[in-house]
Protein backbone atom coordinates (compact mmCIF):
# COMPACT_ATOMS: atom_id res chain seq x y z
CA UNK A 1 0.00 0.00 0.00
CA UNK A 2 2.86 2.64 0.63
CA UNK A 3 4.26 1.82 -2.64
CA UNK A 4 1.21 2.51 -4.21
CA UNK A 5 0.80 5.39 -2.09
CA UNK A 6 4.21 6.61 -3.55
CA UNK A 7 3.30 6.27 -7.11
CA UNK A 8 0.30 8.33 -6.78
CA UNK A 9 2.42 11.34 -5.13
CA UNK A 10 5.22 11.10 -7.47
CA UNK A 11 2.04 11.03 -10.43
CA UNK A 12 0.54 14.05 -8.82
CA UNK A 13 3.51 15.84 -8.41
CA UNK A 14 4.32 14.87 -12.22
CA UNK A 15 0.98 16.36 -13.05
CA UNK A 16 0.79 19.48 -11.07
CA UNK A 17 4.32 20.41 -12.90
CA UNK A 18 2.91 19.82 -16.33
CA UNK A 19 0.21 21.89 -15.41
CA UNK A 20 2.51 24.39 -14.21
CA UNK A 21 3.92 25.21 -17.87
CA UNK A 22 0.68 25.23 -19.52
CA UNK A 23 -0.88 27.88 -16.81
CA UNK A 24 0.17 30.14 -13.65
CA UNK A 25 2.55 28.99 -11.08
CA UNK A 26 1.30 29.98 -8.21
CA UNK A 27 -2.35 27.62 -9.38
CA UNK A 28 -0.58 24.79 -9.58
CA UNK A 29 1.80 25.55 -6.58
CA UNK A 30 -1.52 25.97 -4.68
CA UNK A 31 -3.23 22.84 -6.11
CA UNK A 32 0.17 20.70 -5.30
CA UNK A 33 0.36 21.42 -2.20
CA UNK A 34 -3.32 21.52 -1.29
CA UNK A 35 -4.28 18.17 -2.94
CA UNK A 36 -1.42 16.07 -1.82
CA UNK A 37 -1.77 17.47 1.31
CA UNK A 38 -5.06 16.64 1.47
CA UNK A 39 -5.02 12.70 0.29
CA UNK A 40 -1.73 12.52 2.69
CA UNK A 41 -3.86 13.70 5.61
CA UNK A 42 -6.83 11.75 4.97
CA UNK A 43 -4.64 8.55 3.98
CA UNK A 44 -3.17 8.63 6.88
CA UNK A 45 -5.89 8.96 9.55
CA UNK A 46 -7.55 5.95 7.57
CA UNK A 47 -4.17 3.91 8.32
CA UNK A 48 -2.33 5.00 10.81
CA UNK A 49 0.67 5.63 9.48
CA UNK A 50 2.61 8.54 10.72
CA UNK A 51 5.56 8.07 8.87
CA UNK A 52 4.06 7.82 5.06
CA UNK A 53 2.69 11.15 6.45
CA UNK A 54 5.56 12.46 7.35
CA UNK A 55 7.38 11.78 4.26
CA UNK A 56 4.67 12.67 2.07
CA UNK A 57 4.15 15.79 3.32
CA UNK A 58 8.11 16.51 3.12
CA UNK A 59 8.04 15.57 -0.55
CA UNK A 60 5.19 17.94 -1.46
CA UNK A 61 7.19 20.67 0.29
CA UNK A 62 10.27 20.60 -1.55
CA UNK A 63 8.37 20.50 -4.16
CA UNK A 64 6.04 23.60 -3.13
CA UNK A 65 9.84 25.12 -2.23
CA UNK A 66 11.43 24.74 -5.59
CA UNK A 67 8.25 26.34 -7.77
CA UNK A 68 8.87 29.37 -5.23
CA UNK A 69 12.26 29.83 -7.08
CA UNK A 70 12.39 31.72 -10.24
CA UNK A 71 13.69 29.69 -13.50
CA UNK A 72 17.51 29.82 -13.63
CA UNK A 73 17.33 31.33 -16.78
CA UNK A 74 15.89 34.69 -15.74
CA UNK A 75 18.47 35.37 -13.02
CA UNK A 76 20.65 36.28 -16.08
Amino acid sequence: MALMFFKMILALLFAMSLFQKMFFRSVSTFLTFFLGFAWVFLDSLDKGDIGLWIVSTGLIFMYWRAMQKPPADTLI
